[in-house]
């Protein structure tokens, strides 16, 4: 439940589950993922909306997986992903740059000094 990014909702959330129910595989536990944004509004304070991994449990519970095997199978989507990344960054390198900009723009981050740079 949440997103750091996606705090109104993650959008990723009615394709999982319009996938979901096409599929056969939309019940008991996609309505229990869906009360759980209201319940922790009112236990928390604060608004936590289902996000893609919840929405990919309540796919996964509703098929009857071992949640190994389902806990796997992110791991492999996740994997994908990041060998994408890594190729990308060799052809086009910005991972500086945009750690840069992510250290930057939050006043709790201690930027760390470069070799050369000017201090004071």
């Amino acid at each position: 439940m949440g997103h750091p990014i996606h705090v109104d909702g993650d959008p990723r959330i009615p394709t999982l589950a319009a996938v979901s129910k096409a599929n056969g595989y939309y019940g008991r536990h996609w309505r229990l993922m869906g009360a759980g944004p209201a319940v922790l509004k009112e236990e928390v304070g604060r608004a936590l909306p289902i996000n893609a991994a919840g929405g990919v449990g309540a796919i996964f519970a509703a098929m009857g997986l071992d949640p190994l095997m389902a806990r796997g199978l992110g791991l492999i989507g996740r994997s994908a992903g990041l060998i994408a990344h890594v190729l990308e960054e060799r052809s086009a390198p910005t991972g500086q740059q945009i750690w840069d900009l992510v250290l930057s723009q939050d006043p709790r981050n201690a930027l760390p000094q470069r070799a050369g740079a000017k201090h004071g």
